[in-house]
């Protein structure tokens, strides 16, 4: 009775670590997954040229905009 009752402790640990380990691995799955939904930003300028802003070579000084540029996506034909 003894031995089945420490074995039956030995597989409650087990479940228990093994349950610990999976839902660790699921939180951070699910915060990796979070992290990787696009933040989408569209500027609407009317009257400008591509070749106005800093980012694309222009001589309009546009610091916020240059640093969006260069963490983010530049299209050049659309």
């Amino acid at each position: 009775m003894i031995r089945s009752t420490h074995i039956a402790r030995q597989w409650q640990t087990i479940i228990s670590s093994l349950t610990v380990l999976l839902l660790t691995i699921l939180i951070q799955a699910s915060q990796c997954l979070a992290e990787k939904t696009p933040n989408i930003i569209v500027i609407l300028a009317d009257d400008m040229g591509f070749s106005d802003l800093g980012s694309y070579g222009g001589e309009i000084h546009t610091p916020n905009i240059d640093q969006l540029a260069a963490r983010g996506v530049c299209f050049t034909a659309f």
